[in-house]
């Protein structure tokens, strides 16, 4: 997977890397969505709640929780028209890229 669909979620068996495979978008052992740069191992993005991390409404990168899978974080960043979210290769957090 090189991008993640608007409205489809990150579950804990996916991973999203950049075209380079130097970055990836996972969840972590707590079920954060963190970004890791594999060269070092350091995380250089986390999410601000565990739950399933997706390209929600309004075209901002949200996490879903909870039994109804409410929403319990918003990034505060997005991108208007955006279809995917991508991450990229200069280890930059997310760029969502609209589609055309």
């Amino acid at each position: 997977m090189r991008e993640l669909p608007m409205f489809e979620r990150l579950y804990p068996d996916v991973q999203l890397p950049s075209p380079s495979e130097r970055f990836v978008l996972r969840c972590d052992s707590e079920g954060v969505a963190v970004v890791t740069d594999t060269d070092c191992g350091q995380v250089v993005w986390r999410a601000g709640a565990a739950g399933q991390l997706l390209l929600g409404h309004g075209y901002e990168v949200v996490v879903e929780g909870g039994a109804d899978d409410d929403t319990v974080w918003r990034s505060g960043f997005a991108a208007p028209s955006a279809q995917y979210l991508v991450l990229t290769d200069a280890g930059k957090l997310f760029q969502i890229r609209p589609a055309y």
